[in-house]
């Protein structure tokens, strides 16, 4: 209390009166700015270890930017060398805790100081840290006491947020720009603080430019303009931006301007709104800050290269004829290329007037003066004037061009100098317009060929009789594989005409045998009447035309076809007639079969009259007979024919001497 007391009497008013009555504390008083009632002296009893302003100056020129302009950092700073609730002195320390020291946590709850005194000097570091920081002055105030230190206090995460890399270092800025930056020659101030707006490479992609390769076909000065349009001077943090709502910002290219637009949770930057790029991300620097944003941003006066060279209108028509005519265009589309494009009046200083006036040329003399004109590498104007005279190897490898580049441009080939009249960028390469064609060795105008007379080099005979063996070949097989086709139509043809026949002579031979079938039927009864077959009718009728046509003496002769005859043509032959074994067959009409047995049968028989006059035919047997009404089975007798079944139709009585009663 009394300690308490004696301050009080001894107090230099408050905590800010402390900082703006000392010139050592001004980077400490711009961070506490007008937070200094709120953070220092509404506590009952603080204790603050504000570092000198010499203590800062070992930081980047960045990081206390970085402290001053964004309250996050500056809070946290602020937070790590504040302690609250306790008032701590030198002698305080040395009568409480002897050479042990205390150790206190920070106003924030988060950090915790280790404090003693060693040889009458108050030792102050963080648990995490081993550098140590010493009271150079101790000035009491209303409500507590001001340790003035000569180094600032870090935790981990607090020294996280010192940067310690460079703008132009790899990690900073996104790396199609970094790369850009590099190439461009501008120099990025060190001695103090820039803010870049640097594209993202996901702005490249969208315009079709994935690496600085693209941006090799402008010349340096423009680069250099896409830079520093890009470039304005001090610390822009998000709360500086967010603070400047509408406010332009001068750029480094020539004065140009951009406006800052903040809309309620994102910063954009360009001329107008509608137009602007968003802010995405920074990353903070030892000299600055690098605020990324979503689209690309170009100076007055410059747009992208977003053609291709072999576009038409971008380099003149007669080269690019040539260059189709001469098989090259992929060349052309291929990247990192310088080509010295002749315009279309040079060309007819050779004699090409018009597209077929290139067909004169032999195709390899051609591809070698087109060649002659395409150089590896990106030779834009202003890197050929600071060569000043080189030698560049074209295409055809065994040429090269002498070029001296001061006001203007001069491109030699063989003791032939044309001049760079006029120059075009794609994005696959950077291209100069020539008044004059670079005729490589050995090869000649039009005119001069025609005075010597085309001739036909071995490539192209070669090629003249390759196209030929070719066309040939190819008719051949066209031939070949015609004629084979024919063929086959033709024998699908012959084979379904085959198969007609075969189908018409199988309907024929069944109608003949239902024919034989029906007329054939058995024995008739003898005076019985017999139904007519009209088939067999038609059959008998065609016999007798054929027998009519012979006795007339008829060309066409034609024997009636054999009738099948049973081998017994009377009642009493019959009665002596004696069978022949059945064998045992499948019936092809019927699936049955017949059992093999001898058979030995004596028949009696009477013809008696009916007494209706027909005439039946009456057999009589032993008392064991069996009435025959049937058919003979698979086995006809002989002459009838095999595979049919004769149904004689007369009312038998049949006994068997040797097995009675077992016809079948």
């Amino acid at each position: 209390m009394f300690l308490l007391v004696l301050l009080t009497l001894y107090s230099q008013g408050t905590v800010k009166d402390v900082l703006d009555s000392r010139q050592d504390l001004s980077m400490m008083r711009t961070m506490v700015g007008s937070r200094a009632n709120d953070l220092l002296n509404i506590p009952p009893l603080v204790t603050f270890f504000p570092p000198a302003d010499s203590a800062f100056a070992g930081l980047p020129i960045g990081a206390t930017d970085l402290l001053q302009t964004e309250p996050s950092y500056s809070e946290a700073l602020i937070n790590l060398h504040l302690i609250t609730g306790v008032s701590i002195t030198q002698t305080g320390i040395i009568s409480q805790y002897g050479n042990r020291g205390v150790g206190l946590y920070t106003s924030d709850l988060n950090s915790r100081l280790d404090i003693s005194v060693v040889d009458n000097v108050m030792n102050i570091k963080t648990e995490t840290e081993k550098d140590i920081s010493q009271s150079t002055a101790e000035v009491a105030v209303n409500n507590g006491v001001v340790q003035v230190l000569n180094k600032v206090l870090y935790t981990i995460d607090t020294k996280k947020s010192i940067p310690t890399q460079a703008l132009t270092d790899e990690g900073v800025l996104p790396s199609i720009f970094r790369s850009i930056l590099l190439a461009s020659g501008v120099t990025v101030p060190t001695d103090r603080s820039v803010t870049i707006f640097a594209p993202s490479d996901d702005a490249f992609i969208k315009v079709q430019i994935t690496s600085a390769s693209s941006f090799q076909t402008w010349p340096q000065s423009v680069l250099a303009r896409f830079v520093r349009y890009l470039m304005v001077d001090g610390y822009k943090g998000d709360t500086t931006l967010q603070n400047s709502n509408g406010q332009e910002m001068n750029t480094f290219d020539q004065n140009n301007k951009l406006t800052v637009f903040f809309t309620a949770t994102t910063t954009f930057i360009n001329t107008s709104l509608d137009e602007s790029a968003a802010i995405v991300s920074n990353a903070t620097a030892t000299n600055g800050i690098a605020q990324v944003i979503s689209k690309l941003l170009l100076p007055p006066g410059v747009t992208l290269p977003t053609n291709s060279l072999v576009v038409p209108g971008v380099l003149p028509s007669m080269f690019l004829n040539a260059v189709k005519v001469a098989l090259l265009s992929d060349v052309l589309t291929s990247t990192n290329l310088t080509v010295f494009a002749p315009d279309d009046a040079a060309f007819s200083t050779i004699g090409v007037k018009k597209h077929d006036d290139l067909f004169t040329f032999a195709f390899s003399d051609l591809q070698k003066l087109v060649k002659n004109h395409f150089v590896r590498g990106i030779y834009t104007v202003d890197r050929l004037q600071a060569g000043g005279q080189v030698s560049l190897t074209t295409l055809n490898l065994n040429s090269a061009l002498a070029v001296k580049a001061a006001a203007t441009v001069e491109v030699t080939a063989l003791q032939r100098t044309a001049l760079v009249t006029s120059n075009v960028t794609g994005i696959d390469g950077v291209g100069h317009i020539l008044n004059l064609v670079l005729l490589p060795d050995g090869v000649s105008g039009i005119s001069q060929n025609a005075q010597q007379g085309a001739s036909l080099t071995l490539l192209d005979v070669v090629l003249v009789i390759a196209l030929a063996i070719f066309v040939v070949i190819g008719g051949v097989y066209v031939l070949y594989k015609g004629s084979i086709t024919m063929y086959l139509k033709q024998r699908k043809l012959e084979l379904a005409e085959q198969e007609r026949h075969l189908n018409e002579e199988a309907m024929r031979d069944d109608v003949t045998k239902k024919s034989l079938g029906r007329n054939h039927n058995g024995f008739r009864a003898l005076g019985a009447p017999q139904e007519e077959d009209p088939v067999a009718l038609n059959l008998n009728q065609s016999n007798l035309d054929m027998a009519h046509a012979d006795a007339s003496g008829g060309v066409m002769q034609k024997e009636p076809e054999p009738q099948p005859s049973f081998p017994v043509a009377t009642p009493a032959e019959l009665m002596s007639y004696q069978f022949p074994d059945i064998k045992e067959e499948e019936d092809e009409d019927e699936e049955s079969v017949i059992s093999s047995r001898p058979v030995s049968m004596t028949l009696t028989s009477a013809l008696t009259k009916t007494a209706d006059g027909t005439g039946a035919s009456m057999m009589t047997g032993n008392s064991n007979s069996n009435q025959i009404n049937r058919s003979f089975g698979q086995r006809p007798p002989p002459g009838l024919g095999r595979g049919r079944r004769y149904s004689y139709g007369l009312p038998t009585t049949v006994s068997s001497s040797s097995q009675p009663n077992e016809f079948w």
